[in-house]
């Protein structure tokens, strides 16, 4: 622990091609912080990705409305 920050990246869309993550986050994480520090790190990641991942969802379900509304 040298207290120096490094930075974390988080993939948060990964896929078996070139590029493998084309969405990421980056986290500058310093190691001398608290434990308290890195919670909320965590937490803001964690937060993050469930946004993410809810935004997908919609955009999925109001596609299929549109096509199924579209095809009918």
């Amino acid at each position: 622990m040298d207290g120096r920050p490094r930075s974390v990246a988080f993939c948060l869309v990964a896929q078996d091609t070139p590029p493998y993550c084309p969405i990421e986050m980056e986290v500058t994480v310093r190691s001398s912080t608290s434990s308290s520090s890195r919670v909320v790190v965590v937490v803001v990641v964690v937060v993050v990705v469930v946004v993410v991942v809810v935004v997908v969802v919609v955009v999925v379900v109001v596609a299929v409305i549109v096509v199924v509304v579209v095809a009918f």
